[in-house]
């Protein structure tokens, strides 16, 4: 079993969707940033951004993009090839637990 947590945060505002099945979700994507020293010895950042599902709808009203959270779930990978026919991956989570850590314009 994997298990991913991550700080970071919201692009934009979370939102309600429907799966084929009928049964609502949160959808919100989550940008998480490392800052790092390179070979040439340059500060530089790196943002990764990951793609977030739960089942946890009556949180959509609080998720407002800027927010810092706190996301515990299970990644999913997806491999697949760009227009350019570069190779790209997805990372996906299925969030179990979510924490609002603090709201970026406060």
């Amino acid at each position: 079993m994997q298990k991913l947590t991550l700080i970071g945060n919201l692009g934009a505002d979370a939102v309600i969707r429907q799966s084929p099945g009928k049964d609502d979700f949160l959808s919100f994507k989550v940008a998480c940033t490392e800052s790092f020293t390179n070979n040439s010895g340059d500060k530089t950042e790196r943002t990764t951004w990951y793609d977030c599902t739960s089942k946890k709808t009556h949180l959509a009203q609080f998720l407002k993009k800027g927010h810092q959270l706190h996301v515990e779930g299970y990644p999913k990978y997806e491999i697949y090839k760009s227009g350019a026919g570069d190779v790209q991956i997805q990372i996906s989570v299925n969030v179990r637990d979510i924490q609002l850590l603090n709201n970026k314009k406060d």
